[in-house]
Formats: structure tokens, C-alpha cells, sequence
């Protein structure tokens, strides 16, 4: 309630990277919606921008990747900064792209955001922990991070490089680490909408290590919620807060539901258990404490946010029969 009026009394241009991204694209529908003007870059060629589809005429869509922001940061109030590689599999392969995108394109970002002063959003992620010193450990901000996988270890320099333009020039930057987002739209490979759509497409469903990892997962529009309430909030200016539901939920259970799902619509998929990947983090469990200070509550629960992606990837089945 406070966080959205904040927002809504000072209405503002957000310049978004990745634009055409799953976070991405939910944050330029939310801001649309509040009445704010929306800018962004993607290497997504806009007529491949399926989920803006809808909005294209409304926002500034340019085709670039953030080495290319320097002459479109001037004209925008804050940056939201979501372009990354995030699949933890593809930074493993290539941890050298992965340090590039995350890191490079973040150096030169947070430069030009330095020269005009803007305000910006760093989206981090609850893989900078890497594995907890023991399972019922509870992460904070003030966890020591020990990245697990390239994944993890990207992200951490992307987010210590920006909170450095903070301590070291004042700049007004914040860093959401956000536990695992999920929602409709999501990206190919992203774990709740991978197990979905395999299962209603009759493929197994693999379980790395038996699928016991624990996740706090994190529906897309509770994550918007914590990006309003930092944009609109300069109490959170040199910051870093976890982003997370209360609720964990075990990678077997969401693997569960995914069949259950499929069986409704008499899909009867199967299960294997594989060996653990690389890298794993096992358990994870954030505190919230944090952001849940300045009114941040996460308000979906598994069970209906688990149920709004597996009926939106449901109807697209059927919309392309």
C-alpha cells in the first residue's frame, strides 16, 4: 500500500536493460500501469519481443546490449537493471561470457550512470551465498558470500562493483537479491515453467541429486513490489536486501505438482533422479527482515502463483493446436 502510493506521487522515466526479459518486461507493464514512462535496451530484436507485445507503442524500446546505454542514460530518471545471464548451466559452460555480460556491461552501466548521477537498481540474486555453512543456516545481508558456481560468482562482482560507485561517489544505488523468480512468461529453461511445460508435453522430468534442494521462491509480482518500494524508498540508497517469499519449497515438490498438473489434463509423465550438478547450493533460506522493515511483504503463495504459470502455459498449449 505505502510503497506503491510513494511511487505514484513522482511520476518518473525508468530506463530498463533487458527489457524484453521476463523481469523486464513485468517491470515495464507494472510502471505503464502507475503511470510512469518506460525506456530499455535488449539484444532481443523487437519484433522478437514477444512479451511486449501488447505495450510496444507505449514505451522506448531501443536494440542494443548496455556497452551501448551512453547516450540514453541522460534521459531517464533511475535505472532498473536486470540484463544478465542467469542460467545457471549456460555460465558454467561459458564462464567468460557469463563474467562479460554480468560484469563488463556493469562496469561500463554504472560509469555512465556515475557522469549524470541517475539513480540505479541493481537485480542481484541469493547465489552470491553460494552453499550455507550448514543446512539450517540462515542467510542475511551480512552473510559472508561464497558463490557456489559461476553464476553466483558473476553476480557478486556485478553487484560489489556497483555498491562501490555507492561508498566510494554517493551514487543513490540499491541491490535486490532476489531468491528464484517465477511467474507466466517465463524464460525456456526456468525451473517451475521447465517442469510444467515437459511434463505436459509427456518428457521426464529430471531430478538433479533427487530434487531435495529447498528454494524460497519468489512470484514476478512481489518482486515488482520490492523494486517500487527501493525506487520510491531513498532510505534503501547504499543498500542490499534479500528478496524472498516465506515459504521454501523443495525442487521434489514443485516436480510433484507439475505431474499432478499434467495427470489432470491426462498426461502422464515420468520422474528420474540424476546425479547432483556441479555447483549445487542445496538448501536455500534467506532472511527478510531487512526490506520487510520499510513494509515489504511477499503476498503470493506457492499453491496460487504455482497455478496462475501452469494454467497460462496450459492455454498457450492449446493456443497453438
Amino acid at each position: 500500500w505505502c510503497r506503491i502510493r510513494t511511487i505514484e506521487t513522482q511520476r518518473m522515466k525508468i530506463f530498463i536493460t533487458g527489457l524484453a526479459g521476463f523481469l523486464g518486461s513485468h517491470l515495464a507493464h507494472r510502471l505503464l500501469e502507475n503511470g510512469h514512462e518506460v525506456m530499455g535496451i535488449d539484444l532481443v530484436h523487437p519484433n522478437s519481443a514477444w512479451r511486449l507485445a501488447d505495450i510496444r507503442g507505449k514505451l522506448e524500446y531501443i536494440w542494443a546490449s548496455a556497452e551501448d546505454c551512453e547516450g540514453l542514460i541522460p534521459h531517464c530518471d533511475a535505472i532498473v537493471h536486470c540484463s544478465a545471464v542467469t542460467d545457471v548451466g549456460l555460465s558454467s559452460r561459458s564462464p567468460r561470457y557469463a563474467t562479460h555480460v554480468n560484469v563488463d556491461h556493469t562496469a561500463h552501466l554504472m560509469e555512465t550512470a556515475y557522469r549524470h548521477g541517475k539513480r540505479v537498481i541493481i537485480i542481484s540474486t541469493h547465489s552470491v551465498y553460494g552453499r550455507p555453512m550448514k543446512p539450517d543456516s540462515v542467510m542475511t545481508e551480512d552473510t559472508v558470500c561464497q558463490p557456489s558456481n559461476f553464476y553466483g560468482a558473476s553476480k557478486y562482482a556485478e553487484e560489489l562493483l556497483a555498491m562501490s560507485y555507492a561508498r566510494q561517489h554517493g551514487l543513490p544505488v540499491t541491490a535486490l537479491r532476489m531468491t528464484l523468480m517465477y511467474g507466466p512468461k517465463e524464460r525456456e529453461g526456468a525451473l517451475v515453467s521447465m517442469f510444467i511445460k515437459r511434463c505436459l508435453n509427456g518428457e521426464p522430468i529430471m531430478l538433479d541429486g533427487g530434487g531435495e534442494q529447498t528454494r524460497p521462491l519468489l512470484y514476478v509480482t512481489d518482486a515488482l513490489n520490492a523494486i517500487e518500494l527501493a525506487l520510491g524508498d531513498n532510505r534503501t540508497y547504499g543498500e542490499v536486501y534479500n528478496v524472498a517469499s516465506d515459504e521454501e519449497v523443495q525442487i521434489k515438490t514443485i516436480a510433484g505438482k507439475a505431474m499432478a498438473f499434467a495427470n489432470s489434463y491426462g498426461v502422464y509423465p515420468l520422474c528420474e533422479v540424476t546425479l547432483p550438478r556441479a555447483g549445487e547450493e542445496g538448501r536455500i533460506n534467506v532472511s527478510t527482515d531487512k526490506i520487510e522493515a520499510l513494509g515489504f511483504r511477499a503476498t503470493v503463495d506457492f499453491e496460487t502463483g504455482f497455478q496462475e504459470v501452469a494454467e497460462s502455459l496450459w492455454h498457450a498449449k492449446m493456443m497453438e493446436h
